[in-house]
C-alpha cells in the first residue's frame, strides 16, 4: 500500500480497535481463524495449549463466538497456531501505526493522483503499489495467485501446499477476479464507507448540539438566580458569585467543550482514516490488473468491520449533558434552613460515558 502517516489520521478509537481480545494489547503476529475473528499468534496458542483433552479432538475453538476452526494435518499442537492465517491487512496497518512515535491529528494527506493540465498522470510509484500487492509477506518473492474460500484468504504457490492444503478449496485468483467479484466487493466497502460517514456526522452533529445545550443551560442558571434574589437576597448572593462567574461559567464550558471537541476530532480522524483507505483502493482500481484490484478490494473488505467498531465506539462513548444545581431547585422551600444551605453543593458538568 502507499505510505502515509497512518498515526496522524487513525483516530484513539481506531487503535483500541487493533487489540487482541484475549490479553487487550495491540496485536502482535495475527493469527485468523476460520471465522474470521483474529488474535496474537501467542495468545491463541496459550488458548490451544488449555483445552481439554488435546488427544482426542483436532480443533481449535475461538474464545469469542465458539465456532471450530481445524489444525493443519501433520503439525504438532505447540505449532498449531504458528500455522493460523496471518491477517497481513492488519499487521501493514499495525506496524505503520507502531513506526508512528506521538498520535496526533493532520490535514495534510498525500494525494496518489496527480493532475497536470486537468489530466490525471500515472505516479510510478502507484504503479509499483500494483505490483508490490500481490507479493505474499510470508513467503517473500512468491506471488499470491491462489484464493482460499474457507479462509477468505489470498495465497501463494507455498502458502497453498502448506497450511491450506487440507480441507480446504483454493482457486486461482485469476480465475475470481471478474469485472463483476471486483465491482461488488467495492460497491459493499464504498457503501460500508458512506455509513460509517453518515454515522459519524450525526454524532458530530450532536456532540456539538450538546455543547449549545451547556451554554444555554448556564445561562437559564444567571436568569433564575435573578427571578428569586429580592426575598433571598443574601444567600443568592452568596450562590450567585459561584453560579454567574465568569469562572464558572468558562470552567464548566470550557471543560464539557474539549471533551466533545476531541470527540468530535476523533470522528474526524476516523474519516480520514477511511479516505485514505479509499484513495488506496482506487489507485489500485485505476491502474492494477485484474488479480491486483481482486487482492485489494478482499484486503479492503476484512478492514470494514474494524471501520464500523471504531464509529459504534465513538458513536457510544458521545457525553452527554447534565449540568444542574441543587441549590436553585431547592430554595422556594428551604428559605428558614439556610443554615443547611452553607453544607450543600451544586454540581458542575458532570461527564458520562
Amino acid at each position: 500500500m502507499a505510505t502515509g502517516n497512518i498515526m496522524d489520521i487513525a483516530g484513539r478509537s481506531l487503535r483500541e480497535n487493533l487489540n487482541c481480545p484475549i490479553c487487550l494489547d495491540t496485536l502482535k503476529s495475527p493469527k485468523s481463524l476460520s471465522c474470521i475473528h483474529t488474535f496474537c499468534e501467542e495468545c491463541i496458542q496459550l488458548i490451544i495449549q488449555n483445552e481439554d483433552t488435546p488427544g482426542r479432538q483436532r480443533k481449535i475453538v475461538c474464545p469469542e463466538c465458539r465456532q471450530s476452526t481445524t489444525p493443519p494435518r501433520n503439525v504438532v499442537r505447540t505449532e498449531w497456531a504458528k500455522h493460523l492465517p496471518t491477517n497481513w491487512p492488519l499487521m501493514r496497518l499495525i506496524e505503520r501505526i507502531d513506526r508512528i512515535p506521538t498520535p496526533g491529528f493532520s490535514n495534510d494527506l498525500t494525494e496518489t493522483d496527480d493532475e497536470v493540465d486537468g489530466q490525471l498522470s500515472i505516479n510510478p510509484q502507484d504503479l509499483e503499489e500494483c505490483n508490490q500487492i500481490e507479493l505474499c509477506q510470508m513467503h517473500p518473492g512468491e506471488k499470491m495467485s491462489f484464493y482460499c474460500h474457507e479462509h477468505s484468504a489470498i495465497l501463494c504457490e507455498e502458502c497453498k501446499n502448506t497450511v491450506h492444503r487440507w480441507g480446504c478449496n483454493v482457486v486461482t485468483v485469476t480465475s475470481q477476479a471478474s469485472d463483476e467479484a471486483i465491482t461488488e466487493k467495492v460497491s459493499d466497502i464504498e457503501q460500508q464507507f458512506l455509513d460509517i460517514n453518515n454515522k459519524l456526522d450525526e454524532t458530530e452533529r450532536a456532540m456539538v448540539n450538546d455543547i449549545t445545550v451547556v451554554r444555554e443551560k448556564i445561562s437559564d442558571f444567571k436568569s433564575r438566580m435573578m427571578t428569586i434574589r429580592g426575598e433571598l437576597d443574601q444567600l443568592l448572593n452568596e450562590m450567585q458569585q459561584t453560579l454567574t462567574s465568569d469562572k464558572f461559567c468558562d470552567e464548566n464550558l470550557e471543560t464539557y467543550s474539549k471533551c466533545q471537541e476531541s470527540k468530535i476530532i476523533e470522528c474526524h480522524s476516523l474519516k480520514e482514516a477511511m479516505k485514505f483507505s479509499k484513495s488506496e483502493m482506487e489507485t489500485i482500481m485505476k491502474y492494477g490488473k485484474p488479480e491486483q484490484r481482486f487482492i485489494a478490494a478482499e484486503q479492503l473488505l476484512r478492514l470494514m468491520p474494524m471501520f464500523v467498531k471504531a464509529a459504534d465506539d465513538n458513536e457510544k462513548s458521545a457525553m452527554r449533558v447534565e449540568l444542574r444545581h441543587e441549590g436553585i431547585e431547592i430554595l422556594h422551600s428551604v428559605m428558614r434552613m439556610r443554615k443547611y444551605m452553607n453544607n450543600m453543593e451544586g454540581h458542575h458538568v458532570k461527564l458520562e460515558n
